[in-house]
């Protein structure tokens, strides 16, 4: 099973940067057999989904098990994470999804990377990697900038 932080990183940018406009619920923890579940209602894009991160302990290196109610988890996501044993393939009947994730690289979907963020935020382990997106984000838009109009310091 891979941890959060290794489907924090796999997660593609794109999706990153879908995730920010998201927004959570208050995030309900239900313990389940040995494991705590964080269930919550995820706003953003077109629907409300539903999603669910299962966690044998708070911790980044702990393996996680993923369930979110939308489109683009089932598509792109579930076969494969069912595949490294985070998710088990419910909707998408075992399907590989050769167009959509032809690598058949381990991700989150915009609600699931939301809910992590939030989680690892709470809990004092936020990612590294997360911050520095926004800075690295934040670079590339001065660099695209002309530079007459640019501002030096």
């Amino acid at each position: 099973m891979l941890s959060i932080e290794a489907l924090v990183a796999l997660t593609d940018p794109k999706v990153k940067v879908t995730a920010r406009r998201y927004k959570l619920s208050k995030i309900h923890d239900v313990i389940d057999t040995g494991w705590t579940r964080y269930e919550a209602y995820v706003y953003g894009g077109t629907k409300t989904a539903k999603s669910s991160l299962k966690f044998k302990e708070k911790s980044k290196d702990s393996p996680v098990f993923c369930v979110c109610s939308c489109t683009y988890f089932t598509m792109n996501c579930e076969t494969v994470l069912a595949m490294h044993g985070n998710a088990a393939p419910v909707k998408a009947a075992g399907v590989l999804p050769m167009k959509r994730n032809a690598k058949m690289k381990p991700c989150l979907c915009p609600h699931l990377y939301s809910m992590a963020l939030t989680l690892l935020n709470k809990w004092g382990l936020e990612e590294k990697a997360a911050l520095e997106d926004e800075s690295t984000s934040a670079e590339k838009t001065q660099s695209r900038v002309n530079s007459k109009l640019r501002v030096n310091k």
